[in-house]
């Protein structure tokens, strides 16, 4: 009640200063339209400037980040020196900004001070005056000066207070932004989830596009019946990776539909339908806690032996045995104590812990080498048994795996078909494995660990 508490002591202050002298009463309390018109004036200033320093301590924040992230590319390419001469504009920017709303900051208290100044000078002068004539005595006029005193305590800290209320608004501001934000996807109203998935997926006449004018899909149809894999293979912007994310609703199609066993994913709830689809991508995303807890993240509270039982499947468990603190050893940021196998496996076991119905095998072997790529087949095939299997790829070892394959170009679906139909026939699909594998005298990958 510190409020309610403020303001009957105003109140009673204000009495007893009228019944003591309306007039000095009136000169006191004449100074405070001039605190409100300072708040007024100084309010936005300083938002302002709160809003300007805090945009440049968020660039200078995420420049660090990235520059440490990316330590050892500026250091291959010896980019120190302008990696530290971005760092200090970017810094000196912030600094300047700081400085500003500092300056902005001391102006308004100082102008503050100097209104409680003139009133209580004009107070004295007028004070004095009337001590003089008689009208007033020298102990009215202390017992003024100290209401005078309780009264412009509470008016100068609401004036301080302004400046740290508006600096913190700026703040305030660029949270809600984001907490306030509303999402583009979104359930609609009487979502329910299915009671069991099969995993036959359909794209009906599916036209998406991230910016007007440039469609990545245009009236793109497929169907994929439970248990299947599709390979996706084309040129990069092709619309590969697009298929996926209008999968598990990243976004939505500008016209036509995705189904899951013929039900439109809109009218399924987002959170459910996304815990129906696993993803292996080609950088598996690790974070800085143990392994256990890493394989954990396809099913939280899963036991210890689920978690062992995925990581055998996944072929890491004696690798993760091997370590001093096995399965509670920390790992550093994603990942970077690790090799590109290993955290592969480790995505593959996450994978496998979830136990979706529905895999997205997004680029899962392109960066690694052909020795590890031949050795993680045989999980990725572990993993695959069962699922409708999205296979996304552009190395086409991976696609032999595949009951069909498809390869969109220009936003549409310009061939389909099972890997020999393709490689025997005039196709896009024959020229790129040409290019990688030759179609005579090339050798091929090892393909023993998937036949």
């Amino acid at each position: 009640m510190p409020t309610v508490t403020g303001v009957i002591l105003l109140v009673g202050i204000l009495v007893m200063m009228i019944r003591l002298d309306p007039l000095l009463t009136f000169i006191t309390l004449a100074v405070a339209p001039f605190f409100f018109l300072t708040i007024r004036l100084f309010g936005r200033q300083i938002d302002a400037a709160s809003k300007q320093y805090h945009e440049n301590e968020s660039a200078l924040v995420s420049s660090v980040q990235e520059s440490l992230s990316s330590i050892r590319a500026v250091q291959a390419f010896t980019l120190e020196p302008e990696t530290a001469q971005r760092f200090r504009f970017q810094a000196e920017q912030s600094l300047a900004a700081n400085q500003r709303l500092t300056r902005h900051q001391l102006l308004f208290s100082g102008l503050v001070g100097v209104v409680m100044a003139v009133g209580t000078v004009a107070f004295v002068g007028v004070g004095a005056q009337r001590v003089a004539e008689g009208q007033l005595l020298l102990g009215d006029i202390l017992v003024f000066l100290a209401y005078l005193g309780m009264l412009y305590q509470p008016m100068s800290a609401f004036c301080q207070s302004t400046s740290v209320v508006q600096s913190a608004n700026a703040q305030l501001r660029r949270v809600f932004e984001v907490i306030d934000a509303v999402p583009e996807v979104k359930d609609r109203s009487g979502a329910r989830p299915l009671a069991r998935v099969h995993g036959q997926v359909e794209l009906r006449d599916v036209t998406f596009q991230y910016e007007p004018g440039g469609p990545v899909l245009s009236h793109a149809s497929l169907t994929v019946e439970p248990g299947q894999a599709l390979a996706i293979v084309g040129r990069t912007g092709a619309g590969k990776t697009t298929l996926a994310s209008l999968l598990m609703r990243f976004y939505d199609p500008v016209s036509g539909a995705v189904f899951l066993d013929g039900n439109d994913l809109r009218d399924l709830p987002l959170a459910w339908l996304r815990r129906q689809v696993s993803v292996v991508l080609q950088d598996p995303i690790l974070f800085s806690t143990t392994i256990r807890a890493n394989i954990a993240y396809g099913k939280p509270g899963a036991s210890v032996d689920e978690i062992r039982d995925a990581a055998r499947r996944a072929q890491v468990d004696d690798f993760i045995s091997s370590l001093e603190w096995g399965y509670d050893t920390l790992l550093g940021e994603r990942g970077v104590n690790l090799s590109g196998g290993q955290r592969q496996r480790l995505g593959i076991a996450r994978a496998l812990l979830k136990n979706a119905p529905i895999l997205v095998l997004d680029e899962p072997t392109s960066a690694l080498d052909t020795q590890t790529e031949e050795a993680l087949l045989g999980c990725l095939r572990e993993l695959m048994a069962g699922r409708t299997t999205f296979i996304i790829a552009h190395r086409l070892s991976t696609v032999r795996m595949a009951d069909r394959i498809i390869v969109p170009d220009k936003g549409r679906i310009v061939e389909r078909g099972s890997h020999e139909e393709l490689v025997n026939a005039a196709t896009q699909y024959r020229r790129m494995y040409a290019a990688q594998w030759g179609l005579q005298g090339s050798p091929e990958p090892s393909l023993a660990v998937i036949t």
